[in-house]
């Protein structure tokens, strides 16, 4: 699971900002369509909103706004997000459906468990900032 870090994080900073939408999708797809438009478009919105922000002055921005900036990509973090969905239904391709959902279901338990130690690291906390 380690070589899907960066779909975990994208997941964990939805569910940190309390949008279940992704991992509900992910928990209960059926098919691979359901989990390919979940992740792409979880890792559109991840994007959007960490890319979209204007930049304010620290001590004008809202502790919310500060909070999900510091669990937002470094810019060498964004290529490898695309990458590793990509690498995701390669790697599935010629697999059984059932290892796929097994999989999405996996990568759902690991972002809510991981939104809770997501950004540790930049508030002044132990350990990685990445979901392990």
């Amino acid at each position: 699971m380690r070589e899907y870090n960066s779909i975990v994080r994208v997941l964990a900073f939805h569910v940190k900002q309390k949008n279940y939408a992704y991992t509900d999708i992910l928990s209960n797809a059926l098919n691979v369509d359901a989990v390919e438009h979940a992740l792409y478009d979880a890792m559109r919105d991840y994007l959007s909103l960490c890319t979209s922000q204007p930049q304010q002055k620290a001590q004008q921005k809202e502790p919310q706004q500060k909070e999900m900036e510091e669990c937002c990509p470094s810019p060498e973090e964004v290529k490898y997000i695309e990458r590793d969905i990509q690498r995701l239904f390669e790697e599935h391709r010629e697999r059984p459906l059932i290892e796929l959902l097994r999989l999405s279901r996996e990568l759902a338990i690991k972002a809510v468990a991981g939104s809770i130690v997501m950004c540790r690291s930049k508030e002044g906390g132990s350990g990685g900032s990445q979901a392990q």
